[in-house]
C-alpha cells in the first residue's frame, strides 16, 4: 500500500464558497493538498511533484476566475513558505500572503514527530480585484484548551487557526 492512499481514500479537493458582501462578489476556496511524507520539497521529489501538480491546478481556477472578484484561497497545503511550490503557487495565481513574514509554524507535529516537522504550511492566501483598497489583518492562533491538566491532551487539532480581516470600501460600481 502506497503512502498516499489515505490522500487518494480522502478525495482532497476544493471547497467553494460563493458570497456576495454589499455589491462585491467574494469566493472563498478552502484545500488540503496531499502529504508530504518525506519532508522533502525539492522538486525531484514524488510527493512534492504530486503537490507541485495541485498547485498548477489551483492557480489555473484562480485565473480564470472574474478579475472583480476578491478571493480567499484557505487550508492546508501541506508545503512550507520555504519551498518552490509556494513561491510557483502565489507567482502562478496572483495571490498573495499576508502573513508572508510571519515565520510562526502553523502544524504543530505530535510529541513523537519530530520537532523539525513545526512549520507554517497552512496559509490564507488573498487575490484583490485591482482598484480595491482593502486593509488586511490577518493572524495565528493555537486551538487550545488550556483547562485540561495533561499538556498533550490540550490540543484539539495539530493546527493552528488562521484569522483574516478584510475591510473595504465597495463606492465603485461593479
Amino acid at each position: 500500500m502506497s503512502a498516499t492512499f489515505g490522500d487518494r481514500f480522502l478525495d482532497k479537493g476544493l471547497l467553494f464558497a460563493h458570497l456576495r458582501v454589499g455589491r462585491r462578489p467574494l469566493i472563498v476556496v478552502n484545500t488540503h493538498l496531499n502529504v508530504n511524507y518525506s519532508g522533502n520539497w525539492s522538486r525531484t521529489n514524488y510527493f512534492a511533484r504530486i503537490a507541485h501538480e495541485q498547485i498548477q491546478q489551483l492557480a489555473e481556477w484562480v485565473r480564470a476566475q472574474p478579475p472583480e472578484v476578491l478571493m480567499i484561497v484557505c487550508g492546508d497545503f501541506n508545503f512550507p513558505r520555504a519551498s518552490f511550490l509556494y513561491e510557483e503557487l502565489l507567482a502562478a495565481s496572483g495571490l498573495t500572503d499576508p502573513l508572508m513574514d510571519d515565520p510562526r509554524p502553523t502544524y504543530r507535529p505530535f510529541s513523537i514527530a519530530p520537532a523539525r516537522w513545526a512549520l507554517p504550511i497552512d496559509f490564507i492566501l488573498i487575490r484583490v480585484p485591482p482598484g480595491l483598497g482593502v486593509s488586511v489583518t490577518a493572524d495565528i492562533l493555537a486551538i487550545e484548551d488550556t483547562r485540561t491538566p495533561r499538556v498533550r491532551q490540550r490540543f484539539l487539532t495539530d493546527h493552528c487557526a488562521l484569522t483574516l480581516e478584510l475591510v473595504w470600501n465597495d463606492d465603485a460600481s461593479l
